[in-house]
């Protein structure tokens, strides 16, 4: 409107350039469609323009409706200060026409992640950050999210509730989560290798445990060396352990014997079984490959069937005790080189104390008489003294009288 133009009618003009330049401008908001994936922001100066034909005056915009990422053109070379809200769910990018209606960016870009707002501005030619550094520090309540933090000093300090870096945090002092770790590879464990100095070890093969070496890089092992100090707690028999703590427990934990009198006895190489307890007067035998509870031999009784020895002797000693033999009623070829108490027939003894018959005896003795046998001759003595004497010229001898044809 020139000088001196709209007499009279001037304010409806002016009202207009008020409303929708000068109003909006500072305090504008409106919401933008996006129907293209490059769209200019519309802009028409006069009392005839509207909200809609002005997008580029407004100071608060909102993004709605894209179907892709898309790009958002300022149309002319104006300075510009925007509030920008992108409520879509793809990147926005912002940038200055380089002719008018044209969607090729003059100068640098700015992107919007999906759901961001931000303050931006523009100097006619490229779109910057309203802000990149906070001189007093920034305190945020609730959650941040960043692409990237960066700049001198000691960067993020304090403690930080619901912090998400989406980008690579280059150097931090202390990190109390972290997802992914520089240089590493499929497999390998990060570990410090000096002060300030990270490393990562090769990978293992399956199986093996990593080993601290007390210094340096720790290794993979397949073994581990130590001793039952090295070891707390109670190791189950499935990982080579008893399942107890105490020397008797852990025999029966790994004995198979289940009730008493049961044996244990080897039932092949580096292996053994359960014999249970035999029947009673079972005796355990082997066969030459295993052993089992069998029946005495010689009968119920488990006596003696046989006696191996020197041929024509039974030798009986008493060293270990009392020995006691039942024999039957006539023995043939038998020695005893001690005293045949009791003997139906003695071939040889030394001293027969009754014996219906004695092949060969050395002495016998009956009640008070004993008859002995020393070199040609044989005594008879009664009580211990000898009352009589037969020598092998059939010379007979007593000490008393003798009498013939009398009544004995």
């Amino acid at each position: 409107m020139g000088t001196g133009d709209q007499a009279g009618t001037w304010g409806t003009t002016t009202n207009n350039n008020f409303q929708y330049i000068l109003e909006q401008a500072i305090a504008g908001w409106q919401q933008v469609p996006i129907t293209s994936a490059n769209q200019i922001l519309t802009y028409l100066n006069g009392s005839s323009s509207t909200a809609s034909l002005n997008q580029s005056i407004y100071a608060a915009l909102q993004f709605t409706g894209a179907s892709s990422t898309f790009s958002v053109f300022t149309p002319n070379s104006a300075t510009k200060l925007y509030i920008i809200n992108n409520a879509t769910s793809y990147t926005a990018t912002l940038a200055v026409s380089s002719a008018g209606s044209a969607t090729t960016p003059a100068g640098t870009t700015i992107s919007l992640p999906a759901g961001t707002t931000v303050a931006v501005y523009t100097d006619g030619t490229n779109f910057y950050a309203q802000n990149n550094y906070f001189p007093s520090g920034l305190t945020v309540n609730g959650t941040m999210s960043a692409t990237s933090f960066s700049g001198a000093g000691t960067g993020l300090t304090g403690t930080a509730t619901g912090l998400n870096i989406g980008g690579n945090a280059a150097t931090a002092t202390t990190a109390t989560s972290v997802n992914n770790v520089a240089g590493g590879a499929a497999g390998e464990v990060h570990y410090q290798s000096a002060a300030n100095t990270t490393a990562f070890t090769a990978v293992g093969s399956a199986g093996q445990i990593l080993q601290s070496n007390g210094t340096g890089a720790p290794t993979w092992v397949s073994t581990f060396s130590g001793t039952a100090a090295n070891v707390s707690g109670t190791v189950a028999i499935a990982n080579g352990g008893t399942g107890q703590t105490t020397a008797t427990a852990a025999f029966n934990a790994l004995s198979p014997i289940t009730t008493a009198g049961d044996l244990i006895i080897g039932n092949g190489a580096n292996s053994a079984t359960r014999l249970p307890i035999g029947s009673n007067t079972y005796v355990l035998t082997s066969n030459g490959t295993t052993a089992s509870w069998q029946p005495a031999s010689g009968g119920s009784g488990g006596g003696i069937s046989s006696v191996t020895g020197t041929s024509g002797q039974v030798n009986a000693s008493t060293t270990g005790g009392a020995v006691t033999l039942s024999l039957p009623s006539t023995l043939t070829g038998i020695n005893t080189t001690g005293n045949a108490a009791t003997a139906t027939t003695a071939t040889s003894a030394t001293s027969a104390t009754t014996a219906t018959s004695a092949t060969t005896a050395a002495g016998l003795s009956s009640g008070s008489w004993t008859i002995t046998v020393s070199g040609t001759k044989i005594y008879f003595a009664y009580g211990g003294t000898n009352k009589g004497s037969l020598d092998s010229s059939g010379n007979f001898i007593v000490a008393g009288n003798v009498t013939a044809y009398g009544t004995p």
